[in-house]
């Protein structure tokens, strides 16, 4: 057990609501291995199976695999044991979850700051797999705002070794395909293959969207369809919401198929990212030439702080007619985490308290609350308070 006291040690104020808890017992750690690899081999290790607790376990395994494939083993452990679990405030591991937060559905530039910050405090090394992931995450960033010589200086130090799974990989093949897309794209697979011999599955799926795309932008027909199927075969084998979307995204790129791709946005933009959401809804936005799809595309980009992202959209306004938007999307509609948000708010948290409970910094619960401010045309926290508890904030709320 791990006491309050302890957890503030761990860097938590006074303000901030603790958890106590407990690490994952022998039962739980096994789900967790366990969605490293295939769906038979998570099958083996779920609740009900020949180690599983089912009075205990109760798993998001989609969301676990999620995190899993991105390094974030803070948001792993939530999945598993729930406010049971231990939450090592103030940590290395919590500033990670943070940052994968705010690189998958926040603000890039925040995500960039909180890697920093996590490669330059005490402890740190360019070898340790929380370190590594940080740096190829941000490194990748700093590639899309249209930086490559800061995305080489991330993963300078970098091991080439595959312990540390396909994240570091998947970010040098999308440095490398700046200089030479050719010889990236077959360094790609060869790292795909070495990856695969070693056993790994868990975020496979990015690193071989990113070979299928850089095939089809060089129409090699042939090596994008051989990347198409190595998709579908993992897709097969871990039959995740991840893995299917991606695949799906996949198959319109090498097939130009539209409805594919319209069936993967609905689940990226819910729980593949931002970049991932972004790339579906650039190519429907040149596949269809709707300017819904420009909007959408430019609500991602918004957060990617992008160069590259924003001259891609440029250009495929001017191509397909449109008139780029110079203002911020329709902010008439709050989102799910703006709406979380107003709930912890009515409910009397601290910036701080919002933080830790999203993962998020507490920089980016000011920004949210900023936009919550504009949208809704509230001054104070308090005014918000009461204006959602009348009611007059419905119109706000998606339908």
């Amino acid at each position: 057990p791990v006491s309050a006291a302890t957890a503030s040690r761990h860097g938590a104020g006074a303000d901030v609501p603790l958890f106590t808890g407990r690490l994952p017992s022998e039962a739980e750690t096994r789900v967790l291995l366990a969605a490293l690899g295939t769906r038979a081999e998570s099958e083996r290790g779920a609740p009900g199976g020949p180690h599983g607790r089912p009075d205990q376990l109760s798993v998001d395994r989609d969301s676990l695999r999620e995190a899993l494939a991105l390094g974030d083993w803070a948001t792993s452990w939530e999945t598993v044991l729930g406010d049971r679990g231990v939450r090592f405030l103030g940590s290395p591991l919590h500033s990670y979850q943070a940052m994968v937060r705010e690189y998958t559905t926040g603000s890039w530039d925040e995500a960039l700051r909180l890697a920093r910050s996590i490669v330059t405090g005490p402890g740190a090394t360019a070898h340790g797999a929380l370190y590594v992931c940080s740096r190829s995450i941000a490194a990748d960033i700093c590639r899309w705002q249209g930086d490559p010589v800061r995305a080489a200086a991330w993963l300078e130090n970098v091991s080439g070794s595959t312990d540390h799974g396909p994240l570091p990989y998947w970010s040098l093949l999308g440095l490398r395909a700046g200089a030479d897309a050719s010889g990236a794209r077959r360094q790609g697979w060869r790292d795909y293959r070495a990856l695969k011999a070693r056993g790994h599955v868990a975020g496979m799926e990015r690193l071989l969207l990113r070979v299928v795309e850089y095939a089809v932008r060089a129409d090699a027909v042939q090596d994008a369809r051989t990347a198409l199927g190595a998709m579908e075969d993992l897709d097969a084998r871990v039959g995740s919401r991840h893995t299917r979307a991606t695949t799906l995204l996949a198959r319109a790129y090498v097939h130009g198929d539209v409805d594919s791709a319209v069936e993967s946005y609905g689940p990226l933009a819910r729980y593949g990212g931002t970049e991932l959401a972004f790339l579906a809804s650039a190519w429907l936005l040149d596949a269809t030439g709707d300017e819904n799809w420009l909007l959408a595309a430019v609500r991602w980009s918004e957060g990617m702080s992008s160069k590259l992202a924003r001259r891609r959209l440029t250009l495929l306004a001017q191509q397909k007619g449109l008139s780029f938007p110079r203002r911020r999307g329709d902010r008439s509609v709050l989102s799910g985490l703006e709406l979380t948000v107003i709930e912890k708010v009515v409910a009397g948290w601290t910036n701080r308290q919002i933080s830790v409970a999203l993962a998020r910094s507490e920089k980016s619960v000011e920004a949210y609350l900023a936009r919550i401010f504009e949208s809704t045309g509230c001054r104070t926290r308090m005014e918000l308070a009461k204006r959602w508890l009348d009611g007059d904030l419905q119109s706000y709320v998606p339908a």
